[in-house]
């Protein structure tokens, strides 16, 4: 009878064993990744107009930057960056955020590249509670969606690593680019067509880029402020729900204007 019972435990022990040492695979396999949840950083979002009001101190007084000059909309966003997301699309549709420049893995990837010029907003719900932050401004955004089709570790940290890998065809997969906040015909002329990921395709992007932001600052240039990024801070709040918040708060503030 205690043989038989040392049995059963034993085969317990093993089974128990076995299904933790699954985990710590996966775990190890994602170490790099986080689910939304846990991954408290800015994540790039499709850009959408910011429509409450947003006013800065000039030298002629309070302005709405919705009515104010260029000069004025640019002096309201003073912070620039380069920033960039790594998105891993799970096999069970959910998306997993990386906190490294190291994509690991077999696996679908998208990895959003914005150089924006941006102020952040601070967001509250009804009762004056932080739901989180909000990056407001203009920019430009390089998209990239691929396949990784091997299971060694792609260097994602800059875009040039992200045209090598696909030179390597380590990846596989197309990028593009939009044009955030900033509207002209000469600007529209400079958006290259999506493209292959390579080498030459990623020096094609940067240099219009480059272009794209120097013209902001051209007199026949309209600029219009977008939400391109977010972060929410309330807990359990997801990006969605968030996202939706922020959409129904700005609608309120034009209903309340009217």
């Amino acid at each position: 009878m205690k043989v038989k019972m040392f049995l059963s435990f034993l085969m317990v022990f093993v089974l128990i064993a076995n299904a933790q040492d699954k985990s710590n695979q996966k775990k190890k396999k994602d170490a790099n990744f986080l689910e939304e949840v846990d991954f408290h950083q800015y994540i790039a979002v499709d850009n959408f107009d910011y429509e409450a009001e947003m006013f800065i101190t000039t030298a002629e007084g309070l302005q709405d930057l919705s009515s104010a000059s260029n000069s004025v909309i640019l002096s309201a966003l003073p912070n620039e960056t380069m920033s960039m997301n790594i998105k891993k699309i799970a096999k069970d549709g959910n998306f997993l955020y990386s906190t490294s420049a190291l994509a690991e893995g077999k696996g679908r990837y998208q990895v959003t590249a914005d150089y924006t010029k941006y102020r952040t907003i601070k967001v509250y719900d009804d009762q004056n509670q932080p739901l989180g932050m909000a990056k407001v401004g203009i920019g430009v955004r390089i998209t990239a969606n691929y396949y990784a089709p091997k299971n060694p570790k792609q260097n994602v940290a800059d875009l040039p690593s992200l045209g090598k890998a696909g030179e390597t065809k380590a990846i596989v997969g197309t990028m593009s680019m939009d044009v955030i906040g900033i509207e002209s015909q000469k600007v529209t002329e400079r958006l290259p067509v999506p493209a292959e990921i390579n080498t030459t395709n990623v020096q094609i992007f940067l240099r219009a880029l480059q272009t794209i932001m120097s013209k902001t600052y051209e007199e026949d240039v309209r600029l219009k402020p977008q939400v391109v990024a977010l972060k929410p801070e309330k807990e359990g709040l997801t990006l969605l729900q968030f996202q939706k918040e922020l959409k129904d708060r700005m609608n309120k503030d034009k209903g309340k204007q009217r």
